[in-house]
C-alpha cells in the first residue's frame, strides 16, 4: 500500500490520510490526532486543505463511535436534507470527548462562516467559548448532547423526562427490588437522568426509597469494552452481596452488561434498567437488561436539519430552544 503522509515520523496510507482529511469516519482517535496535529505539513495535506475550503450552508460535527448510536443520527441528517440550493458538510470525529478535534473542526467553521452550526459533542469550557464566538455569525444547534449554551437550540431527547419515566416504570414492574444507580462523572445528560429516575421513586416509591446507592465511573472507563465489564462485575459483587433481588439503572450506553453480571455470579439476583442499549437482531436488548429506553437518534437527525433549512429559507429560528424527541422503551429478554 502506498504510503503518502507522515506525522510525526509515522506513516499512513493515503487513503487514511484522505479520509482524516475529508474529516470522514471510520478512522481511530490517535491516528487522526497524529495526521491533524503533526507538525509537518505534506502535499496532500496542503492540497486537501485548499479544495476543502469553500462556501458552506449548515456545518455538521458529529462523532462516530459508537456506531450504532451515531449511524443512525447521521442518516436521519442525511436522508432528510432535501434544499439542494443549500450546502451542507459533514464532519465527523471519533469519540464524543475528543474536544481537540472539535475545536479544530471549530476553527474551520469559523472560516468558512457557516448559517448553522449542528454540533454533537460534550462540551468543554474551550468548545464553550469558540461557540460563543461564532453565533456572531452562526446559528448554534445542538444534537443529542445537551450543554448550557445561551441562544442555542437543542434537538434530542429529554434526559429528565427520560429518566423520570424510567422511574415510574421502575415503581410499576419492580418496585420489589434493591435500586442501585450506576453513573458517569461529569456527564450532564446521564446527570439529569439520574435526577429525574430519583425524583420518580420519590414520588412513587411512598418512601420506600430513601437512600438508594450510586457508582461514578470515569467516562474513559464508560465507553471501554474490555474495561467496564470487569469494573462493573467488581462493583455488583461487592454491592448485592447480601441482597437477594435488586435492580440496576444504568442511564447511558453500556455494552457487554450480561458478561459483567456473568462475572459477578448475580444475574439470578439482578435484573438491569439500561439506555441506549443496543438492540439485537432478535428486536430486544442483550440479556440481563429487562428494559431500556433508547434515543430516536434518527428523527433527532430529521429534526435538526429541517429546522436548518428552514431558518435558511425563512430566517425564523426555532420556536422552541428545547426540542425534544420522544425517546421509546424496549423490553428485554431475561435469562432463563
Amino acid at each position: 500500500m502506498k504510503d503518502d503522509g507522515k506525522a510525526n515520523g509515522e506513516k499512513f496510507s493515503q487513503a487514511t490520510v484522505s479520509r482524516v482529511l475529508r474529516h470522514c469516519g471510520n478512522v481511530d482517535t490517535e491516528t487522526r490526532r497524529k495526521i491533524l496535529f503533526s507538525g509537518e505539513r505534506t502535499e496532500i495535506d496542503n492540497h486537501s486543505e485548499q479544495r476543502r475550503l469553500g462556501e458552506c450552508d449548515i456545518y455538521v460535527i458529529l462523532p462516530d463511535k459508537p456506531m450504532y448510536f451515531w449511524r443512525s443520527l447521521k442518516l436521519g441528517l442525511l436522508r432528510t436534507k432535501t434544499e439542494k440550493e443549500f450546502t451542507a458538510k459533514y464532519n465527523l470525529y471519533t469519540g464524543v470527548r475528543d474536544s481537540d478535534v472539535v475545536l479544530h473542526y471549530l476553527d474551520e467553521a469559523e472560516k468558512l462562516s457557516p448559517k448553522v452550526i449542528i454540533i454533537s459533542t460534550i462540551m468543554t469550557d474551550e468548545i464553550r467559548r469558540k461557540l460563543l464566538e461564532l453565533q456572531r455569525k452562526s446559528l448554534v444547534f445542538l444534537l443529542s448532547e445537551y450543554a448550557d449554551l445561551a441562544n442555542a437550540f437543542y434537538f434530542g431527547a429529554d434526559n429528565y423526562g427520560d429518566g423520570r419515566r424510567m422511574g415510574e416504570l421502575f415503581c410499576k414492574k419492580f418496585g420489589d427490588r434493591n435500586p442501585i444507580v450506576l453513573n458517569v462523572e461529569n456527564n450532564p445528560n446521564v446527570k439529569r437522568r439520574t435526577e429525574g429516575f430519583l425524583e420518580a421513586l420519590r414520588s412513587c416509591g411512598k418512601g420506600r426509597f430513601s437512600d438508594i446507592p450510586e457508582y461514578f465511573i470515569s467516562p474513559e472507563i464508560a465507553v471501554d469494552t474490555k474495561l467496564f465489564p470487569s469494573k462493573l462485575a467488581i462493583m455488583l459483587a461487592e454491592q448485592i452481596e447480601s441482597t437477594a433481588s435488586a435492580c440496576l439503572y444504568i442511564p447511558f450506553g453500556a455494552v457487554y452488561v450480561s458478561r459483567a453480571l456473568q462475572k459477578a455470579k448475580c444475574k439470578d439476583r439482578l435484573i438491569c434498567l439500561g439506555y441506549d442499549s443496543i438492540i439485537g437482531e432478535n428486536g430486544k436488548p442483550e440479556e440481563g437488561i429487562a428494559l431500556t429506553m433508547n434515543q430516536n437518534t434518527f428523527a433527532q437527525g430529521e429534526a435538526a436539519i429541517r429546522a436548518a433549512e428552514r431558518y435558511l429559507k425563512t430566517g425564523v429560528c426555532p420556536r422552541d430552544k428545547f426540542n425534544y424527541i420522544s425517546s421509546s422503551v424496549v423490553e428485554g429478554e431475561m435469562y432463563e
